[in-house]
């Protein structure tokens, strides 16, 4: 066809196309009357019978087709990528999805959310001013989460109206809530060999250093075994009751002594016997010992071998008063 054909009084008849309106230009048909195929082409209609295809083109008719919400129009192609301005879902098969939410009231979102076949969605949402990641079992209404802003962080659970979260709060501090089970923060197992002064201890640990009188619960007395030169007793950190064997002259250092405390080594000789204490610093300062009977500040030990005597302290902050017991055969 050649010319232009003005819009209308197009009309389709079984393997034809008639035309009551008048081209500009010269207007030709060829073998339009001869059986064949009619389908919409681009801009058209297309006509295809035997070897040859004909088009017939409504050259001035309006294209009314946009593109919004993230879409964009470039000619005859719509791709996506643009501005986003309305509510947004695009979903995989039914099972995972990725949601992005304009903005609702003042809470602007992104969503990116994944639903499996147990109904257990987990999400990310990222807020205005905020981020969290989710994840609920629908038909008990338990959510898991993890939140943070820039006045708070908290890592929660909550099943109804019971509650277990760990956050730190600009206005709160850090707390714990616990209206499941009431138990706060446990230990799963015995952990008080690697305590340090640092540590938060269980209340088991507690309860065993109190009954003990002080120092470790689990182990009253801690046996150094045979030691070289130098013993550092930590009183408070680990316990104020020793057992060791002197095996060489031997300098005895205390750390972590507080006012008021006191405790007890027992010392025995090795199989050759004649070994000496002296007493070092406390709390890593020099410091003042003075021994009972006059023994200013050096204690007498037995020298007989494998000797055992006791030596005892009390610290006012300022001096170890000691005691020797010598010679418990």
């Amino acid at each position: 066809m050649i010319g232009e054909l003005i819009p209308t009084g197009v009309t389709f008849g079984t393997g034809r196309i008639s035309v009551n309106d008048q081209f500009s230009g010269t207007a030709e048909f060829n073998d339009v009357e001869v059986s064949g195929n009619l389908s919409a082409g681009t801009g058209g209609v297309i006509y295809s019978g035997g070897t040859d295809l004909y088009s017939i083109f409504l050259t001035n008719a309006t294209d009314a087709t946009t593109a919004s919400n993230g879409l964009t129009k470039s000619g005859d192609n719509i791709t996506l990528g643009g501005q986003i301005s309305g509510n947004t879902i695009i979903s995989l098969s039914g099972i995972s999805t990725f949601v992005m939410s304009g903005d609702s009231g003042n809470f602007e979102q992104i969503k990116i959310q994944s639903s499996f076949i147990n109904s257990e969605p987990a999400s990310l949402i990222v807020g205005k001013s905020s981020a969290g990641l989710y994840s609920e079992s629908g038909s008990s209404s338990i959510n898991s989460y993890v939140s943070v802003s820039s006045a708070s962080a908290i890592i929660g659970r909550e099943n109804g109206a019971l509650n277990q979260q760990i956050a730190i709060d600009d206005s709160s501090g850090m707390y714990i809530t616990d209206t499941k089970s009431s138990r706060g923060i446990s230990y799963v197992s015995n952990y008080h060999t690697n305590y340090t002064n640092r540590s938060l201890v269980d209340k088991q640990y507690v309860d065993l250093a109190v009954a003990s009188g002080g120092g470790s619960g689990v182990n009253p007395y801690l046996n150094l075994g045979t030691t070289g030169t130098t013993i550092n007793w930590n009183v408070s950190g680990l316990s104020t009751n020793y057992r060791v064997t002197l095996s060489a002259a031997t300098t005895l250092n205390l750390t972590s002594v507080r006012n008021g405390e006191y405790g007890t080594i027992i010392v025995t000789q090795d199989g050759v016997g004649g070994r000496t204490i002296t007493f070092g610093t406390v709390n890593g300062l020099a410091a003042t010992h003075r021994v009972v009977n006059g023994g200013g500040g050096a204690p007498t030990l037995t020298s007989t071998a494998s000797a055992t005597d006791i030596l005892s302290f009390t610290y006012n902050g300022s001096a170890m008063y000691w005691t020797v017991g010598n010679d418990y055969t």
